[in-house]
């Protein structure tokens, strides 16, 4: 998931000074032992941030999976880093400047 091609800007721009990037990953159905076992047409993302049964998202495999069927915040613990951190404010400001923007 955290492969940068998965990673887009919503809508291509900013808006309004306001940038939402997602995460677009789609399950990996070569890292399953069994064609059975892929949870395919879902956002990967999403399932293993709320969980098995939230909105329409179902793992194909519940019974092997049990143990992930819960939700795992990952999404929520870096909103958490990031606040505290500001670690998206000097990556963006670095990226700008290899661009050659100048940046305050």
């Amino acid at each position: 998931m955290a492969d940068p091609y998965n990673i887009e800007i919503e809508g291509g721009t900013s808006r309004g000074g306001v940038m939402a990037v997602v995460n677009l990953t789609d399950p990996n159905p070569g890292g399953c032992m069994s064609e059975g076992q892929v949870t395919t047409g879902k956002n990967l993302p999403e399932l293993i941030e709320y969980g098995h049964g939230y909105k329409f998202y179902q793992y194909d495999f519940p019974k092997q999976g049990a143990a992930y069927m819960g939700p795992r915040p990952f999404t929520a613990k870096t909103i958490e880093h990031l606040k505290a951190s500001k670690a998206h404010i000097t990556a963006l400001k670095a990226g700008l400047q290899r661009q050659g923007v100048k940046v305050k």
